[in-house]
């Protein structure tokens, strides 16, 4: 408090309420009722500004403990009600570590996975913040679409090519491709 009176020390034990009084005219320091008002308000500004605070810490997975569930639900860890929280929170952050980027390699082996073995290979950089995606043979797009939009990073795009090459009785070679490509307009006003 910048300016103090004896009822405003008597009153304002807040910290909150100390502060604000700073922000209003000397003339309250002698205002029993709004003293008490600011007492008030600075008690409960206090306990939110306590909350939020608590709440930064949860956005950790090294300081949370009301959010421990929560964490270990989002990582699909099943919660085990014998280990100690500094335990609990150790296994996040050792699965946060284990996740690791998504390299092409590990996204042409998840894609693969979803459609059955079938060969895939990744180009990067084929446009500015794009990739292409080439499947060897015949599959559904669905499950290829859905591994490349919950693994791919944000900020990038991408094409997927599928091709089948089938051989004619006659030696002769034909090709089917397919291709998708998403594209987004964005307008900013």
């Amino acid at each position: 408090m910048n300016y103090k009176t004896e009822m405003m020390q008597e009153i304002l034990t807040n910290p909150k309420a100390q502060e604000i009084i700073d922000y209003v005219t000397p003339l309250y320091g002698a205002s029993y009722v709004g003293l008490w008002i600011y007492q008030a308000i600075g008690t409960v500004l206090g306990a939110a500004y306590d909350l939020s605070a608590e709440l930064m810490a949860e956005t950790n997975p090294e300081m949370t403990t009301k959010l421990l569930d929560y964490w270990e639900s989002e990582y699909g860890i099943t919660p085990d009600p014998e280990l100690t929280i500094e335990q609990r929170r150790q296994r996040i952050i050792n699965k946060i570590r284990t996740v690791g980027s998504c390299t092409p390699a590990r996204l042409e082996a998840a894609i693969s996975a979803a459609i059955g073995g079938i060969g895939v290979e990744i180009t990067e950089r084929t446009a500015k913040n794009q990739f292409t995606v080439s499947i060897i043979g015949a599959t559904s797009l669905a499950p290829v679409i859905e591994v490349v939009e919950r693994m791919k990073p944000a900020h990038l795009t991408y094409v997927i090519r599928g091709a089948v090459n089938i051989s004619a009785t006659n030696n002769q070679n034909i090709a089917i491709a397919l291709t998708y490509a998403e594209s987004y307009k964005v307008e900013v006003q």
